[in-house]
């Protein structure tokens, strides 16, 4: 499903934004994030959206309170409270943040990187192969409508034409990223030995090679700070060997986000949850709600299963990579490994779209004496979560998410202009967006909530 933002989005139901105990657990993405950055980001977002209304700008306040966290080092979580002036509800919107930047800073070395970029590209080629016949065979049944963007198309069910949005080229884009990041690589790594070889063998380079070299090891090093800062997080983060350093931060992260969700569920002072993820921050929150789903399927968890389908409501995902490092979910196995792909499969299995049970069948036609396994694990015991997907066309990271169901897709048009630039710009600019947080008080938040369908 997609939507086209609106020329000024309107909370529908001010008088109940405040009707409900929410907690919203934000997730920051890659960089240099700095602790309690994200609860102001998010934060400053909402404050510009609630002043836009009317009726609600000058009947709400902003508290600073702490909750105790044991896991913590100074015991304290910290939290920004919405709530109304003269409360004639006793709701509130708590706002708390998943921090985890200290633990991938530093850690992926431009080789680390470099191998997982050509990882990257081969797990790709694998895993889009299928999505490519389904394509092909879907085109075959359409006509491109004229009046439609591109990948849009028109497919005739009985007397009746429905439209039919085809999977985006998430696998060019892919291509052509690595490509790019890794001459910059391969540059970082030979520009040094160049400079040694001229020194070494032409007279009178010295003085010249003195002045010229800062010069370049300056513009190479803002490079290097960005692919060690950026890339670097992803490249740690999305490490599935568990033999690696890295898979053991990875889990890190992970069971972090996964034990903050929880603690947010098991709360009383709460009747509803929310997650927000910005870029690879949405990658771990859809990890975390998929390990959830997986624990809440255990006998011994009945109470963490009333408690998460009754009170986890909400996805925010924006600025996300989700469909881009798809493949990262369905472990890549040997073609030969059925079962073993079918069990990561019922693993990661939230709003899983048909591309996951395709790819499962594409392994068992290649094996005639496969066998198609059958689950205990309820991949819809979640489904009720509102799942709410921005995307802007010039952000290099996030796009409108097709692997995946039961969500809505919204691209955004960012009020202030030079957000809409291509490049970091639109992945920052839903931030201070107003429809997404709109959104979250119109289709989340609010009694007469709308479920997506």
């Amino acid at each position: 499903m997609a939507s086209n933002t609106s020329p000024k989005a309107i909370i529908e139901q001010p008088e109940s934004v405040f009707a409900h105990k929410t907690a919203v657990l934000t997730i920051h993405g890659i960089g240099q994030q700095k602790p309690l950055e994200t609860i102001d980001d998010f934060s400053r977002g909402l404050i510009k959206t609630l002043n836009q209304d009317e009726k609600l700008k000058k009947n709400f306040f902003v508290h600073h309170h702490i909750k105790p966290n044991v896991k913590s080092t100074d015991g304290v979580r910290n939290l920004l409270r919405f709530a109304e002036i003269q409360p004639q509800k006793k709701g509130c919107i708590d706002v708390f943040e998943y921090y985890w930047a200290n633990l991938t800073e530093k850690k992926a070395s431009l080789n680390e990187i470099q191998n997982w970029l050509k990882r990257t590209v081969a797990g790709s080629r694998k895993s889009f192969r299928f999505i490519q016949q389904k394509i092909q065979t879907e085109k075959n049944m359409m006509r491109q409508h004229p009046e439609m963007p591109s990948g849009q198309y028109v497919e005739r069910v009985g007397n009746q034409m429905e439209t039919k949005i085809m999977y985006r080229d998430s696998e060019q884009y892919l291509f052509k990223l690595s490509a790019l990041l890794n001459r910059w690589l391969w540059l970082q790594i030979w520009w040094k030995r160049v400079f040694e070889y001229l020194k070494r063998n032409m007279p009178g380079f010295g003085i010249f090679g003195f002045l010229v070299e800062p010069i370049l090891e300056r513009l190479l090093m803002s490079g290097n700070t960005f692919i060690m800062d950026y890339i670097g997080d992803v490249t740690v983060y999305t490490t599935i060997d568990d033999k690696s350093e890295h898979y053991n931060i990875r889990q890190k992260i992970l069971n972090g986000a996964v034990e903050h969700i929880i603690s947010l569920l098991e709360d009383d002072d709460y009747e509803q949850v929310i997650i927000a993820g910005h870029s690879l921050g949405s990658v771990i929150a859809y990890n975390a709600i998929s390990r959830i789903s997986l624990l809440i399927n255990l006998p011994q968890n009945a109470k963490l299963r009333e408690l998460a389908t009754q009170k986890l409501k909400g996805l925010i995902t924006f600025g996300s990579p989700l469909d881009k490092i798809y493949f990262f979910f369905r472990e890549m196995s040997a073609e030969q490994d059925y079962v073993r792909r079918q069990i990561v499969a019922h693993s990661y299995s939230f709003k899983a779209s048909e591309a996951y049970k395709e790819d499962i069948q594409d392994l068992m036609a290649q094996n005639p004496n496969a066998l198609m396994l059958n689950s205990e694990v309820d991949a819809k015991i979640l489904d009720d979560i509102v799942w709410l997907n921005f995307h802007h066309q010039n952000d290099p990271v996030s796009g409108h998410l097709d692997f995946y169901e039961g969500l809505e897709n919204i691209e955004c048009i960012f009020e202030n202009q030079p957000d809409n630039r291509w490049g970091f710009h639109a992945h920052l600019g839903y931030w201070l967006h107003d429809e997404m947080y709109v959104a979250l008080l119109n289709k989340i938040l609010t009694p007469t909530q709308e479920k997506v369908s």
